[in-house]
């Protein structure tokens, strides 16, 4: 394996901190150790196993497999027909973290054709909706409420009233 190796230096490869590798070594009765001291190999086995550290899987770029296989029926988009045919799914491992995913058509199991879409016959009809007949009211109209409303004041003052003052104030003024 390795030979001797520095606990700190394992700690830090196991991504453990270096506390809990040396409270482990404790435990499994390995004496006076710090976290600069070596470790050999049978120690490196029995602390990692105690750990319960596992060798990371290796993943193997470039393999294929079968993921999923189905029956798709589909529109033929050459004709008017229907596409009865089996598909796989399948997965490409590309990198350590990239993995395509293909979907291919193995087999074509039945063509057939599309039947006509049926016209209807007859558009459909609307029978029409009688609306109901509203007679006049037989209230009447009081006169006396339209005379309590008087026309609205408006608001700003008129433009003509605020010119003739201002050539008021400015005739008062030349004339001093």
């Amino acid at each position: 394996m390795i030979g001797k190796k520095r606990i700190h230096e394992l700690a830090k490869e196991w991504d453990v901190p270096a506390k809990d590798v040396l409270a482990k070594i404790e435990r499994l009765g390995i004496r006076n150790k710090k976290s600069q001291s070596s470790l050999t190999d049978d120690q490196i086995a029995r602390v990692r196993e105690a750990l319960g550290l596992r060798d990371k899987a290796s993943v193997t770029i470039g393999t294929e497999r079968v993921v999923a296989e189905r029956v798709v029926t589909s529109k033929d988009s050459s004709e008017d027909q229907l596409v009865t045919a089996r598909e796989q799914v399948v997965e490409n491992r590309v990198g350590t973290n990239v993995i395509r995913r293909r979907t291919q058509r193995v087999e074509v199991i039945k063509r057939e054709e599309i039947p006509p879409a049926p016209l209807p016959d007859v558009a459909p009809s609307f029978a029409p909706v009688e609306m109901p007949v509203i007679e006049s009211s037989s209230v009447e109209w009081d006169e006396s409420v339209e005379a309590g409303i008087a026309e609205p004041k408006p608001m700003l003052p008129d433009v003509a009233e605020i010119e003739e003052e201002f050539l008021n104030a400015s005739a008062a003024a030349g004339a001093e």
